[in-house]
């Protein structure tokens, strides 16, 4: 059987492990979608030669956003997600006209897309962890961060020293992502007295624009006397990922939507208390007890931070987070340093759950089972 996809990084680690399953799969870039690392694009030129022009029908599954594509034989999918409480219209049309299944990270989406409108069969198809990545993960040594750019950006400079506990934190920076709610918490949570710091982690931005919300976001909660928050930009191997979450002694996220969010996950399979919003594709595997829960009732309507990042953010709904979700941050981070043997029991829980549920291994079979039942 012959599968052709469109390829992203998280995709990627989905078809490179089909022929597992006898199938072969070729993929695709789309030319409008160049995120995936040169080492990427070297493995999707060389996976594979077979000539699919030899079959009279094969499923192409395209990731990513839906978008108009022209006819081909075979089934169409679209292995897609969305980050927001309501679905857009146009996304819906477009998942209605132009495939005949689409494949979504999490029970969230599942049911946004069903009551968002669209027609067509809506299938479950979790994200996870290399296997082989993580599964080394309890032998890895922390990053030596004296061999890493770090940024200053609030309290303490790290030439004087980074402070013994450490959150630690890793997301593309903008507003969808709870900056505003990360930086508050934690500067409402500590003083520069404490002995712990923040140490960010993000590429496609610089420093720059992290001091400059960062400043404007802590200004909000005190003048002075702020805990150390530190940044560390560029990018890191994946292979050297478990090196890199290791850093810290607990994870600390707070997004205002996700289609699902691997950085939960990956830090739970490097042993780390997460502590994290549990709205949209979140809920998928948090739970009380496997992590600490920020919660969130209200919603609202797409704030203009966000409108740059998406099209089909515009008009729609996003949980609500505001002082509410900051005290509740605030509560589990005192709870996790204060307790921290209790807070690793909970890790433990978690990272069970993802090698149990969230392994590319694992998500590339339920991938197999599905194609083969299209034939």
């Amino acid at each position: 059987t012959g599968v052709q996809t469109c390829a992203l990084p998280i995709y990627r680690s989905i078809v490179f492990r089909l022929h597992n399953y006898h199938l072969i799969a070729k993929a695709e870039i789309l030319p409008s979608l160049p995120q995936i690392s040169p080492t990427g694009q070297y493995y999707v030129s060389k996976h594979t030669t077979f000539n699919f022009r030899r079959l009279k029908s094969y499923p192409r599954i395209y990731g990513f956003g839906p978008h108009p594509h022209p006819m081909h034989p075979g089934r169409t999918v679209f292995f897609t997600m969305m980050e927001t409480e309501t679905l857009h219209p146009s996304f819906r049309d477009l998942c209605n006209r132009y495939s005949d299944e689409v494949w979504v990270p999490s029970s969230h989406n599942k049911k946004l897309f069903e009551e968002g409108g669209i027609k067509k069969p809506i299938l479950l198809m979790p994200l996870g962890i290399d296997e082989i990545i993580y599964g080394n993960a309890d032998s890895a040594k922390p990053k030596d961060l004296s061999k890493m750019v770090v940024c200053d950006i609030l309290g303490k400079p790290h030439a004087q020293g980074i402070n013994s506990f450490r959150f630690f934190t890793l997301f593309g920076w903008s507003y969808r992502k709870g900056t505003d709610i990360l930086i508050k918490s934690f500067v409402k949570t500590f003083t520069g007295k404490d002995d712990v710091a923040l140490i960010i982690f993000s590429n496609h931005v610089g420093p720059d624009a992290v001091l400059r919300d960062a400043t404007k976001y802590s200004k909000m909660v005190r003048k002075d006397d702020y805990p150390q928050i530190l940044f560390l930009p560029g990018v890191t191997p994946e292979l050297e990922m478990p090196s890199l979450y290791k850093i810290g002694h607990a994870f600390f996220y707070c997004s205002r939507g996700e289609g699902f969010s691997l950085p939960q996950i990956e830090a739970a399979a490097c042993g780390l208390p997460v502590i994290s919003c549990n709205n949209t594709g979140m809920s998928e595997y948090l739970r009380d007890d496997n992590s600490f829960m920020i919660t969130t009732k209200e919603r609202e309507v797409c704030s203009p931070e966000m409108h740059w990042i998406s099209g089909y953010y515009h008009g729609q709904l996003f949980p609500k987070l505001g002082e509410d979700q900051i005290n509740q941050a605030v509560k589990h981070m005192h709870f996790v340093i204060n307790n921290y043997d209790i807070a690793k029991e909970k890790a433990k829980k978690l990272k069970e759950d993802v090698w149990n549920k969230y392994t590319w291994d694992k998500v590339a079979e339920r991938v197999a089972k599905r194609i083969k039942q299209f034939s």
